[in-house]
């Protein structure tokens, strides 16, 4: 079916569905048109490629979703059906991926907070590209957050060099302690309550690598 008669046929279901005031009526007119949606292969093939396994979950909620808003939500007047409905589609294509994205990063977060064993020297796990951008991120620090950040009346022990040697050299704190002059127990408060917030706050602010706007 070319996209002309796709979209012909997507229209006149559409009115049919949002002008019918028998709730039977619009229930089987809606049906037909998600139908005719999956027959026709045409979101399936909007996902092919990088980001294919993302594929059934954003199918299952757009589905959802045009089930419930459609009526509300289309404006013939600013997109043919077919149009708007890959754009739906794409959009929630983008939402799945930032929130798989979010995951890995939060968890190669607590993975590098509880797992020393990661460092790629020490360990046959597979290190994930989010882990290796934040050691990349902590090594550079590029806008000076984590150096700016230190102990009082100690700016040798900064968040820079205590990320540095904790996470990327994997050290633990009691020599890291006996290397900069300060107890183990400073280090660590300082560590808790700045240090790892500017981290977690990095995560956050570069969460879409997968799906930017």
């Amino acid at each position: 079916m070319d996209e002309l008669e796709l979209n012909r046929q997507l229209q006149l279901l559409i009115q049919e569905a949002c002008s019918s005031g028998d709730n039977a009526q619009r229930r089987k007119a809606m049906h037909n048109l998600l139908r005719l949606l999956l027959t026709q292969g045409i979101l399936q093939r909007t996902s092919q490629g990088a980001y294919a396994e993302f594929h059934e979950e954003a199918l299952s909620k757009i589905m959802f979703k045009l089930s419930n808003t459609l009526c509300d939500k289309y404006d013939l007047n600013r997109a043919s059906p077919l149009s708007w409905i890959k754009t739906c589609y794409r959009n929630q294509l983008k939402d799945e991926i930032r929130a798989a994205n979010r995951q890995r990063k939060k968890l190669s977060l607590i993975n590098i907070e509880n797992h020393p064993e990661l460092h790629p020297v020490q360990s046959d796990i597979t290190i994930t590209d989010e882990t290796l951008e934040l050691r990349q991120w902590i090594i550079k620090d590029p806008d000076g957050v984590l150096s700016n950040c230190c102990i009082r009346d100690n700016p040798k022990a900064n968040c820079h060099l205590l990320a540095r040697l904790h996470i990327v050299q994997q050290r633990e704190w009691r020599e890291i302690a006996e290397e900069i002059g300060v107890s183990s127990n400073t280090l660590r408060s300082h560590w808790s309550r700045k240090c790892k917030f500017l981290i977690q706050n990095w995560f956050r602010e570069d969460n879409d690598l997968l799906g930017k706007n």
